[in-house]
């Protein structure tokens, strides 16, 4: 065989091949195009660019109490202090919420390319962005400013108007207000009426409703339940995905907008492919007195479920049978041990709960509640209940 022919065919020295490209364009275009949205989302709301928090960071929320003090004062008297007090509430840690999903090398051969990977990534997206605003409207419901109306359109203004009135007694100008609504309310007043609706960030909205400068509108919001804030009380909250490199992991993350890291990783083993996504990107409200809750007049009732609980059937479990459920199709039952009965609110979404089925082992110990919750086919709870358990404990 002639050498000198086959160097003809060599890589010339210093070619940049594919091999000097760690780049997955899959992860790419998932987490630009996931930070493009959420960045069209704020941009439409009118609200601050996200600020990224260090790891180990808590989230407060504040709520302001206290009156002016009247201002008859008589002449040569003492004026009165006005006192406000300005406590915090603590949300808790930034927390990464995690994901993954798996792709068969079946799959890629029976469906192609563009349904296999492309539709899946395209749900993954939209699981993610539905994720986020499930915990955002879940914070919404912390609101103080509780109230109830007769009709749903004036749910909205008074809605609107608590909060402004919230933010004057504050001394805090309210600015644009954002309204969350639920879908079906929304064509139900509106009739055969045409509306020009637009979408951002996996969220339907509509300016310049009723007085909302604003108005999102889904189905994960319950039937007859309005809530507002002003847009200057929301607050966007991230983690840098690249802070976990120090542990081996490198997500792939959009360079100007971290929100999101994203990962896959092929498995020899099982022929497919592991798709990784985190996200510490959190939507919630500075004020909680900004933030109002009306009901549409009886519309809103959580039902109360019976848990009866019984020892399961092995050593370390309890198990429980329910009654008076609402026995809905298409309803879902989750649940939650603690060391007392989780609270629950009407409309809460407990998508992330683990999955309750009656008479089916769950681990636990002495002394935990265990409380079930019945949720709709959005995950929005109707219905709960809780007991305390009743432990196998081998005797």
């Amino acid at each position: 065989m002639n050498k000198s022919k086959l160097q003809l065919f060599a890589v010339t020295p210093n070619t940049i091949t594919t091999a000097n490209y760690d780049v997955d364009p899959r992860a790419i275009d998932l987490t630009s195009s996931f930070a493009s949205d959420f960045q069209s989302l704020i941009d439409i709301m009118g609200i601050m660019r996200p600020i990224e928090k260090e790891m180990g960071s808590r989230l407060r929320a504040l709520k302001v109490t206290g009156e002016l003090a009247s201002g008859a004062v008589a002449e040569g008297d003492e004026i009165p202090l006005s006192s406000f007090n300005v406590q915090e509430v603590d949300l808790g840690d930034v927390e990464f919420s995690k994901h993954r999903d798996r792709i068969t090398g079946e799959s890629l051969a029976k469906y192609g390319e563009t349904v296999a990977i492309q539709k899946v990534d395209e749900r993954f997206k939209a699981l993610l962005q539905g994720d986020i605003w499930a915990k955002f409207y879940n914070f919404l419901l912390m609101g103080t400013q509780e109230s109830t109306e007769d009709t749903w359109q004036m749910a909205i203004a008074m809605a609107i108007a608590n909060v402004k009135t919230s933010f004057e007694s504050m001394h805090l100008a309210s600015g644009r207000i954002a309204v969350f609504a639920n879908t079906i309310d929304l064509y139900r007043y509106l009739g055969g009426a045409p509306i020009t609706l637009q979408t951002a960030f996996g969220r339907t909205y509509i300016e310049n409703f009723l007085g909302a400068d604003i108005m999102f509108v889904g189905s994960d919001i319950p039937q007859g339940r309005v809530i507002a804030t002003p847009v200057n009380n929301i607050i966007c909250y991230y983690v840098n995905p690249m802070r976990l490199n120090p542990l081996g992991l490198y997500y792939t993350t959009d360079a100007q907008l971290p929100y999101i890291g994203y990962a896959t990783d092929g498995n020899y083993g099982r022929m497919s492919g592991e798709n990784f996504a985190v996200s510490a990107l959190t939507m919630f409200a500075e004020y909680l007195d900004g933030i109002a809750i009306v009901t549409v007049d009886g519309s809103a009732t959580l039902k109360t479920i019976t848990v009866t609980p019984a020892e399961g059937s092995v050593v370390g479990t309890t198990k429980a049978t329910l009654s008076n459920t609402a026995g809905t199709e298409g309803d879902v039952f989750k649940y939650k041990l603690g060391t007392a009965a989780v609270p629950v609110e009407y409309g809460e979404n407990v998508r992330n709960w683990p999955v309750f089925t009656q008479s089916a082992d769950i681990a636990a110990t002495a002394g935990q509640t265990l409380t079930v919750v019945e949720a709709d086919k959005n995950f929005r709870a109707v219905g709960s209940g809780s007991a305390v358990v009743v432990l196998n404990d081998g005797e």
